[in-house]
């Protein structure tokens, strides 16, 4: 199963104040096509989310603001799109997401406990 997934990125303008302050404003985003992905969407959502905590901070950070379950319709409109394209596959995910743990792999245990979140979270910012 192949997944586009697209990301909102933010920036916090006020970080760089005297006395700092949040005020986040959107600067672009990024179109990640997953490919041979599991069927689970929330497991990739996870994984994804794991390899994006990674770079976020007080002065930056991202969040998903749309998955499209296959690409069907999407190669015609990618080279119209202002986002930047990577695409990935699901091994390189999987393993990018299990070096934020690098005391042991992800256990499938682990992968559900962050989809199970992940989709917490999601229901929450609806």
């Amino acid at each position: 199963m192949d997944y586009v997934i697209t990301m909102q990125y933010l920036e916090n303008y006020g970080i760089h104040n005297d006395k700092p302050v949040h005020y986040w404003k959107p600067k672009g985003g990024e179109v990640y096509v997953i490919r041979n992905a599991p069927e689970r969407q929330a497991t990739v959502v996870a994984c994804l989310n794991i390899v994006k905590a990674t770079t976020d901070s007080v002065g930056y950070q991202s969040y998903i603001t749309d998955i499209l379950r296959g690409t069907y319709g999407f190669e015609e409109s990618a080279n119209d799109a202002q986002s930047a394209v990577q695409e990935i596959e699901w091994s390189e995910l999987e393993a990018e997401a299990n070096k934020a743990f690098p005391e042991n792999e992800l256990s499938d245990d682990q992968i559900d406990k962050l989809a199970h979140q992940a989709a917490a979270d999601a229901e929450v910012g609806e």
